[in-house]
Order: structure tokens, then C-alpha cells, then sequence
């Protein structure tokens, strides 16, 4: 069980990592990048907002996805 913690813990760090680096990744992008589905990497996300982590979205055909440098005080 702590493994499988220590696993998403590690995903979620490379997820936030790249998402501040990025001006914008897609599902799919951080879906191929991170070795996940996609569902997956929506929960993810919503992990992050949970965290208090400012993710935006893109408006348009395909939402991007991105995180300021910035934490939300919560």
C-alpha cells in the first residue's frame, strides 16, 4: 500500500513539474508522458486542486492544462 502511495506521490510531482514548465499540456500529452490513462490523469488534476494548486485551463477544442509557480494559501 505505501508503495502504491509513493507511486502516485511521484507521478503527481513529475505532472506538476511539467505542467509548470509547459505554457500548456493536453490529457493526452500528459497521458503519453507520464505512462498513465487518461482518466487517470484528470484524477490527477484534481488531485492537484485539492493540494490548492492553481491549475488553468485553456479554452478551445482541446483544453491545456497548466500551473502557476505560485501555491494557493488553503
Amino acid at each position: 500500500m505505501a508503495e502504491d502511495k509513493q507511486g502516485k506521490f511521484q507521478v503527481l510531482l513529475r505532472m506538476l513539474t511539467r505542467l509548470q514548465a509547459s505554457s500548456g499540456m493536453t490529457v493526452a500529452e500528459l497521458s503519453h508522458e507520464l505512462g498513465t490513462s487518461k482518466r487517470n490523469v484528470q484524477r490527477y488534476l484534481e488531485d492537484l486542486r485539492t493540494f490548492n494548486y492553481p491549475v488553468e485551463v485553456s479554452e478551445g477544442q482541446t483544453p491545456r492544462y497548466s500551473v502557476t509557480n505560485q501555491r494557493q494559501a488553503g
